[in-house]
Protein backbone atom coordinates (compact mmCIF):
# COMPACT_ATOMS: atom_id res chain seq x y z
CA UNK A 1 0.00 0.00 0.00
CA UNK A 2 1.51 3.31 -1.14
CA UNK A 3 -0.19 6.42 0.21
CA UNK A 4 0.08 9.79 -1.53
CA UNK A 5 -0.74 12.55 0.95
CA UNK A 6 -2.59 15.53 -0.57
CA UNK A 7 -2.31 18.85 1.32
CA UNK A 8 -3.85 22.01 -0.21
CA UNK A 9 -2.26 25.10 1.31
CA UNK A 10 -3.43 28.69 1.20
CA UNK A 11 -1.96 31.21 3.67
CA UNK A 12 -1.30 28.55 6.30
CA UNK A 13 2.12 29.78 7.42
CA UNK A 14 1.37 29.43 11.18
CA UNK A 15 0.31 25.78 10.82
CA UNK A 16 1.79 24.08 7.75
CA UNK A 17 5.11 23.07 9.36
CA UNK A 18 3.32 21.26 12.21
CA UNK A 19 1.03 19.61 9.66
CA UNK A 20 4.02 18.34 7.67
CA UNK A 21 5.76 17.11 10.82
CA UNK A 22 2.67 15.07 11.69
CA UNK A 23 2.92 13.33 8.31
CA UNK A 24 6.67 12.75 8.63
CA UNK A 25 6.10 11.19 12.08
CA UNK A 26 3.77 8.45 10.80
CA UNK A 27 4.67 4.94 11.95
CA UNK A 28 3.63 3.75 8.48
CA UNK A 29 5.49 6.13 6.15
CA UNK A 30 3.71 7.94 3.35
CA UNK A 31 4.80 7.13 -0.19
CA UNK A 32 4.91 10.86 -0.98
CA UNK A 33 3.69 14.19 0.36
CA UNK A 34 2.14 16.48 -2.24
CA UNK A 35 1.59 20.07 -1.12
CA UNK A 36 -0.41 22.31 -3.43
CA UNK A 37 0.28 25.98 -2.79
CA UNK A 38 -2.87 27.73 -3.95
CA UNK A 39 -1.46 31.23 -4.43
CA UNK A 40 -0.42 31.90 -0.83
CA UNK A 41 0.59 35.48 -0.06
CA UNK A 42 2.00 34.89 3.43
CA UNK A 43 5.07 32.90 4.43
CA UNK A 44 3.63 29.47 3.66
CA UNK A 45 6.17 28.66 0.95
CA UNK A 46 9.09 29.53 3.23
CA UNK A 47 7.65 27.37 6.00
CA UNK A 48 7.29 24.44 3.61
CA UNK A 49 10.79 24.83 2.21
CA UNK A 50 12.39 25.32 5.64
CA UNK A 51 10.59 22.37 7.24
CA UNK A 52 13.26 19.91 6.14
CA UNK A 53 10.53 17.48 5.07
CA UNK A 54 10.67 16.27 1.44
CA UNK A 55 7.52 17.25 -0.45
CA UNK A 56 6.35 17.49 -4.03
CA UNK A 57 5.35 21.13 -4.29
CA UNK A 58 2.70 22.06 -6.85
CA UNK A 59 1.26 25.49 -7.57
CA UNK A 60 -2.29 26.55 -8.38
CA UNK A 61 -3.74 30.05 -8.35
CA UNK A 62 -6.81 30.30 -6.10
CA UNK A 63 -8.30 27.07 -7.37
CA UNK A 64 -9.69 26.64 -3.83
CA UNK A 65 -9.55 23.33 -1.98
CA UNK A 66 -11.38 21.33 -4.66
CA UNK A 67 -9.17 22.53 -7.49
CA UNK A 68 -5.98 22.18 -5.44
CA UNK A 69 -6.89 18.63 -4.40
CA UNK A 70 -7.67 17.78 -8.03
CA UNK A 71 -4.18 18.91 -9.04
CA UNK A 72 -2.70 16.79 -6.26
CA UNK A 73 -4.72 13.70 -7.17
CA UNK A 74 -3.68 13.97 -10.82
CA UNK A 75 -0.02 14.14 -9.78
CA UNK A 76 -0.19 11.28 -7.26
CA UNK A 77 1.84 8.14 -7.92
CA UNK A 78 0.62 6.00 -5.01
CA UNK A 79 -2.30 3.60 -5.10
CA UNK A 80 -4.15 5.39 -2.27
CA UNK A 81 -4.60 9.08 -1.54
CA UNK A 82 -4.99 10.57 1.92
CA UNK A 83 -6.27 14.09 2.45
CA UNK A 84 -5.02 16.50 5.09
CA UNK A 85 -5.88 20.18 5.50
CA UNK A 86 -2.96 22.53 6.02
CA UNK A 87 -4.04 23.53 9.55
CA UNK A 88 -4.81 20.02 10.83
CA UNK A 89 -2.49 17.28 12.14
CA UNK A 90 -2.47 13.50 12.09
CA UNK A 91 -1.76 11.30 15.08
CA UNK A 92 1.35 9.13 14.50
CA UNK A 93 -0.50 5.84 13.88
CA UNK A 94 -3.16 7.20 11.51
CA UNK A 95 -1.72 5.71 8.31
CA UNK A 96 -0.67 2.49 10.03
CA UNK A 97 -4.19 1.87 11.32
CA UNK A 98 -5.56 2.56 7.85
CA UNK A 99 -3.02 0.24 6.22
CA UNK A 100 -3.82 -2.59 8.63
CA UNK A 101 -7.56 -2.11 8.18
CA UNK A 102 -7.44 -2.01 4.39
CA UNK A 103 -4.96 -4.84 3.81
CA UNK A 104 -6.53 -7.52 1.59
CA UNK A 105 -9.80 -5.58 1.55
CA UNK A 106 -12.05 -4.62 -1.34
CA UNK A 107 -13.11 -1.44 0.46
CA UNK A 108 -12.43 1.73 -1.53
CA UNK A 109 -12.28 4.25 1.31
CA UNK A 110 -11.32 4.65 4.97
CA UNK A 111 -12.71 7.19 7.42
CA UNK A 112 -11.19 7.86 10.86
CA UNK A 113 -12.78 9.74 13.74
CA UNK A 114 -11.21 12.96 15.04
CA UNK A 115 -10.37 15.11 18.02
CA UNK A 116 -10.79 18.89 18.06
CA UNK A 117 -8.32 21.51 19.23
CA UNK A 118 -9.28 25.02 20.26
CA UNK A 119 -7.08 27.35 18.23
CA UNK A 120 -6.77 29.90 21.04
CA UNK A 121 -6.31 27.68 24.10
CA UNK A 122 -4.72 24.62 22.39
CA UNK A 123 -7.14 22.46 24.40
CA UNK A 124 -7.92 19.10 22.77
CA UNK A 125 -11.42 17.72 23.19
CA UNK A 126 -13.86 15.27 21.60
CA UNK A 127 -16.38 16.68 19.09
CA UNK A 128 -19.98 16.90 20.28
CA UNK A 129 -21.14 14.53 17.53
CA UNK A 130 -19.35 11.47 18.86
CA UNK A 131 -18.06 8.77 16.48
CA UNK A 132 -19.86 8.26 13.17
CA UNK A 133 -20.33 4.59 14.09
CA UNK A 134 -19.87 3.11 17.57
CA UNK A 135 -17.40 0.39 16.57
CA UNK A 136 -14.70 -0.36 14.02
CA UNK A 137 -16.30 -1.80 10.87
CA UNK A 138 -15.30 -2.95 7.40
CA UNK A 139 -17.33 -3.54 4.23
CA UNK A 140 -19.86 -0.84 5.14
CA UNK A 141 -22.33 -0.04 2.39
CA UNK A 142 -22.77 3.40 0.90
CA UNK A 143 -26.43 3.23 1.97
CA UNK A 144 -25.28 2.91 5.58
CA UNK A 145 -23.14 6.01 5.18
CA UNK A 146 -26.12 8.02 3.94
CA UNK A 147 -28.32 6.66 6.72
CA UNK A 148 -25.91 7.82 9.42
CA UNK A 149 -24.98 11.04 7.65
CA UNK A 150 -28.63 12.09 7.38
CA UNK A 151 -28.87 11.62 11.17
CA UNK A 152 -25.58 13.15 12.34
CA UNK A 153 -24.38 15.51 9.55
CA UNK A 154 -20.92 14.47 10.64
CA UNK A 155 -17.89 14.06 8.38
CA UNK A 156 -14.18 13.77 9.12
CA UNK A 157 -12.34 15.26 6.11
CA UNK A 158 -8.70 14.87 7.19
CA UNK A 159 -9.37 11.28 8.26
CA UNK A 160 -10.11 10.07 4.73
CA UNK A 161 -8.13 7.69 2.53
CA UNK A 162 -9.42 6.63 -0.89
CA UNK A 163 -8.23 4.28 -3.61
CA UNK A 164 -6.67 6.43 -6.31
CA UNK A 165 -8.03 4.43 -9.24
CA UNK A 166 -11.58 4.85 -7.95
CA UNK A 167 -11.08 8.58 -7.31
CA UNK A 168 -9.89 9.03 -10.89
CA UNK A 169 -12.68 6.84 -12.26
CA UNK A 170 -15.34 9.09 -10.69
CA UNK A 171 -13.67 12.27 -11.96
CA UNK A 172 -11.64 13.31 -8.92
CA UNK A 173 -12.33 16.24 -6.60
CA UNK A 174 -14.83 18.72 -8.05
CA UNK A 175 -13.24 22.19 -8.50
CA UNK A 176 -16.65 23.91 -8.62
CA UNK A 177 -16.28 26.94 -6.28
CA UNK A 178 -19.92 26.62 -5.22
CA UNK A 179 -18.98 23.36 -3.47
CA UNK A 180 -16.40 25.18 -1.39
CA UNK A 181 -16.22 23.69 2.12
CA UNK A 182 -18.23 20.61 1.11
CA UNK A 183 -16.20 19.28 -1.80
CA UNK A 184 -14.76 16.63 0.53
CA UNK A 185 -18.19 15.18 1.38
CA UNK A 186 -19.24 15.38 -2.26
CA UNK A 187 -16.21 13.38 -3.41
CA UNK A 188 -16.68 10.77 -0.66
CA UNK A 189 -20.27 10.24 -1.81
CA UNK A 190 -19.12 9.62 -5.38
CA UNK A 191 -16.26 7.32 -4.40
CA UNK A 192 -18.27 4.99 -2.16
CA UNK A 193 -21.53 4.96 -4.19
CA UNK A 194 -22.34 1.28 -4.81
CA UNK A 195 -19.10 0.25 -3.06
CA UNK A 196 -17.94 -0.43 0.50
CA UNK A 197 -15.72 1.43 2.97
CA UNK A 198 -14.07 1.11 6.40
CA UNK A 199 -14.65 3.18 9.54
CA UNK A 200 -12.37 3.56 12.57
CA UNK A 201 -13.86 5.24 15.67
CA UNK A 202 -10.42 5.85 17.17
CA UNK A 203 -9.38 9.45 16.43
CA UNK A 204 -6.75 9.53 13.73
CA UNK A 205 -6.31 13.28 13.51
CA UNK A 206 -6.88 16.63 15.20
CA UNK A 207 -9.06 19.40 13.75
CA UNK A 208 -8.02 22.96 14.55
CA UNK A 209 -11.20 24.81 15.51
CA UNK A 210 -11.53 28.59 15.47
CA UNK A 211 -8.73 29.54 13.08
CA UNK A 212 -9.07 33.23 12.11
CA UNK A 213 -10.87 33.53 8.78
CA UNK A 214 -11.51 29.77 8.62
CA UNK A 215 -13.93 28.85 5.85
CA UNK A 216 -16.17 26.83 8.17
CA UNK A 217 -17.31 30.13 9.70
CA UNK A 218 -19.02 31.01 6.38
CA UNK A 219 -22.27 29.27 7.31
CA UNK A 220 -24.48 30.42 4.45
CA UNK A 221 -22.15 29.24 1.70
CA UNK A 222 -21.40 26.06 3.61
CA UNK A 223 -25.08 25.13 3.88
CA UNK A 224 -25.69 25.86 0.20
CA UNK A 225 -22.66 23.78 -0.78
CA UNK A 226 -24.00 20.85 1.24
CA UNK A 227 -27.32 21.02 -0.59
CA UNK A 228 -25.53 21.01 -3.95
CA UNK A 229 -23.38 18.05 -2.88
CA UNK A 230 -26.44 16.02 -1.91
CA UNK A 231 -28.53 16.91 -4.96
CA UNK A 232 -25.62 16.11 -7.27
CA UNK A 233 -25.36 12.60 -5.80
CA UNK A 234 -29.07 11.87 -5.49
CA UNK A 235 -29.08 9.28 -8.29
CA UNK A 236 -26.40 7.22 -6.55
CA UNK A 237 -28.34 7.00 -3.29
CA UNK A 238 -31.98 6.15 -4.05
CA UNK A 239 -34.23 5.86 -1.04
CA UNK A 240 -35.70 7.78 1.88
CA UNK A 241 -32.41 8.68 3.61
CA UNK A 242 -31.14 10.81 0.72
CA UNK A 243 -34.60 12.35 0.24
CA UNK A 244 -34.74 13.27 3.93
CA UNK A 245 -31.20 14.66 3.84
CA UNK A 246 -31.95 16.86 0.84
CA UNK A 247 -35.14 18.19 2.40
CA UNK A 248 -33.39 18.89 5.69
CA UNK A 249 -30.57 20.69 3.90
CA UNK A 250 -33.03 22.69 1.78
CA UNK A 251 -34.92 23.83 4.89
CA UNK A 252 -31.68 24.99 6.48
CA UNK A 253 -30.67 26.93 3.37
CA UNK A 254 -34.08 28.62 3.12
CA UNK A 255 -34.22 29.45 6.83
CA UNK A 256 -30.72 30.94 6.85
CA UNK A 257 -31.35 32.95 3.68
CA UNK A 258 -34.58 34.36 5.13
CA UNK A 259 -33.13 35.30 8.53
CA UNK A 260 -29.46 36.03 7.82
CA UNK A 261 -28.93 36.23 4.06
CA UNK A 262 -28.61 39.13 1.66
CA UNK A 263 -30.49 39.55 -1.63
CA UNK A 264 -28.10 37.21 -3.45
CA UNK A 265 -28.50 34.50 -0.81
CA UNK A 266 -32.28 34.76 -1.06
CA UNK A 267 -32.28 34.48 -4.83
CA UNK A 268 -29.98 31.46 -4.70
CA UNK A 269 -32.15 29.80 -2.04
CA UNK A 270 -35.35 30.26 -4.06
CA UNK A 271 -33.65 28.72 -7.10
CA UNK A 272 -31.94 25.73 -5.45
CA UNK A 273 -33.55 25.03 -2.06
CA UNK A 274 -37.23 25.92 -2.41
CA UNK A 275 -37.95 23.34 -5.19
CA UNK A 276 -36.53 20.57 -2.95
CA UNK A 277 -38.82 21.30 -0.01
CA UNK A 278 -41.94 19.27 0.83
CA UNK A 279 -45.18 21.03 -0.09
CA UNK A 280 -45.99 22.25 3.43
CA UNK A 281 -42.54 23.84 3.80
CA UNK A 282 -42.93 25.47 0.39
CA UNK A 283 -46.18 27.06 1.54
CA UNK A 284 -44.49 28.20 4.75
CA UNK A 285 -41.76 30.07 2.87
CA UNK A 286 -44.24 31.48 0.38
CA UNK A 287 -45.98 32.99 3.39
CA UNK A 288 -42.70 34.66 4.31
CA UNK A 289 -43.02 36.87 1.25
CA UNK A 290 -46.27 38.22 2.65
CA UNK A 291 -45.04 38.77 6.22
CA UNK A 292 -41.21 38.57 6.35
CA UNK A 293 -40.73 40.06 9.83
CA UNK A 294 -43.15 37.61 11.44
CA UNK A 295 -41.61 34.63 9.74
CA UNK A 296 -38.13 35.64 10.86
CA UNK A 297 -39.36 35.64 14.45
CA UNK A 298 -40.91 32.17 14.02
CA UNK A 299 -37.65 30.74 12.65
CA UNK A 300 -35.56 32.40 15.36
CA UNK A 301 -37.90 31.02 18.05
CA UNK A 302 -37.57 27.53 16.56
CA UNK A 303 -33.79 27.83 16.63
CA UNK A 304 -33.81 28.79 20.32
CA UNK A 305 -36.02 25.81 21.17
CA UNK A 306 -33.74 23.42 19.26
CA UNK A 307 -30.65 24.88 20.97
CA UNK A 308 -32.19 24.37 24.40
CA UNK A 309 -33.01 20.76 23.58
CA UNK A 310 -29.41 20.10 22.54
CA UNK A 311 -28.10 21.81 25.69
Amino acid sequence: MQVSVIIPCYNAAPYIAATLRSVAAQTFPAHEIIVIDDGSTDGSLAEIQNSGIPVRLLHTERALAGGARLAGVRAASGDWVAYLDADDTWYPEHLQRAQEALADSSDVAYLAHLDCMDHHTQEIFAPWTGPFLPEFAKHISSARFMERFSETWYFSPSGVLQRLDVVLAVGGPDPNPELRAREDVELFLRVIAGRTWTYDPQPGWCYRLGTPGHLSSDRMNREHAMLLALVGNEAGYPGPCMTAAIRHSARRVMAMAVTDGDAGDLQRAWETAWPRLPRLAQLFFLGWRLWPAGFRRVIELKRRIQFRKKA
